[in-house]
């Protein structure tokens, strides 16, 4: 999910005749952009509310506040263990 925050996608993609790849990058862009969305305090969110991708948001913070504060990523990657912990769980109970 990161290098979606990070690099982003380029590609404009037509939802109804996507690929399955494309349909990954767009589902975990929804879901990095939802964490932004859910991690920031109502002042930020406010600023990042019509922003479409968890890219933009991530140029955006990273531009106006330069290196993001350590309390932002943290949230983040609890909201990411969060989404992450029922897969792992399922994954590891079946491999056992």
């Amino acid at each position: 999910m990161w290098w979606i925050v990070d690099v982003g996608f380029s590609c404009a993609i037509d939802k109804k005749v996507a690929t399955q790849p494309q349909k990954k990058c767009l589902h975990l862009d929804c879901q990095a952009t939802n964490i932004f969305y859910s991690s920031m305090k109502d002042n930020i969110f406010g600023e990042i509310m019509d922003m479409k991708s968890a890219h933009e948001i991530w140029v955006f913070l990273n531009e106006k506040y330069g290196v993001i504060y350590k309390e932002v990523l943290c949230q983040m990657w609890r909201h990411i263990r969060m989404l992450l912990t029922p897969f792992l769980d399922t994954y590891l109970r079946t491999r056992i």
